[in-house]
């Protein structure tokens, strides 16, 4: 009977679980948006459509304004719809309207801030090239989500001015692989041009032209630094 009290008496004095931070919500979406954004880039289409599961069930406070409330609904439902994406162009389509989602609650609410970063300078071979437009892709996409101009354009000037023809993995230019490499510079000069209301779908064109390069040439992507 003394053991019950005491128990009672302990769980009692515990302390609740303290609601997270808008920071940290903030920050695991952004940790899941770029989760899943690897996982379309190397060809993963189950932990991409598991991210966007993820997104699509996280709940914030019934109290939140309606700045908040509306695109946060929105984002929600996109990913929701994303989760049962039959394939990776429909996830990557998904992952760039998530995108513009998080750019138009950051636009109404004051977004974070995009460091400054320089892509890594050219040069000649596969790896390289790789890491360059893996610095672009990313880029892009804190252009997209926070919003930013000048991360968006930095990004789409290092993936234009980055070609990547079949030979430099070591593939013979066959009517597979030169096609997407000239398709994914084609996009970089595309997005470079094209204005706000565009980005979500190019960067959503990119990411699936990525995708299938990666898969037929079998060259895996690097991780990129996700930091803002």
């Amino acid at each position: 009977m003394r053991s019950l009290i005491l128990t009672v008496l302990v769980l009692s004095q515990a302390p609740e679980p303290q609601t997270p931070t808008v920071e940290k919500r903030m920050g695991d979406h952004f940790s899941k948006a770029t989760e899943m954004k690897a996982a379309i880039v190397s060809g993963k289409l189950a932990e991409a459509k598991a991210a966007a599961a993820w997104l699509g069930k996280t709940e914030w406070s019934p109290q939140m304004s309606e700045d908040w409330r509306v695109p946060l609904q929105k984002l929600r439902a996109i990913a929701t719809r994303t989760s049962i994406a039959p394939d990776l162009p429909t996830a990557a389509m998904g992952l760039g309207e998530i995108g513009a989602a998080c750019a138009e609650c950051h636009r109404a609410l004051g977004g974070p801030q995009v460091s400054d970063s320089r892509p890594p300078g050219p040069a000649s071979g596969a790896q390289p090239r790789m890491t360059r437009h893996g610095w672009a892709v990313e880029r892009m996409w804190l252009g997209l989500t926070t919003p930013s101009d000048p991360a968006w354009l930095a990004g789409t000037e290092a993936l234009a001015d980055a070609p990547l023809e079949p030979k430099a993995l070591g593939q013979k230019a066959d009517a597979e692989l030169k096609p997407l490499a000239n398709r994914i510079r084609a996009l970089g000069e595309r997005a470079h041009a094209a204005p706000p209301i565009e980005r979500a779908t190019i960067y959503g064109q990119l990411l699936s032209t990525c995708a299938s390069c990666h898969t037929q040439s079998g060259a895996a992507p690097r991780a990129q630094s996700s930091q803002r």
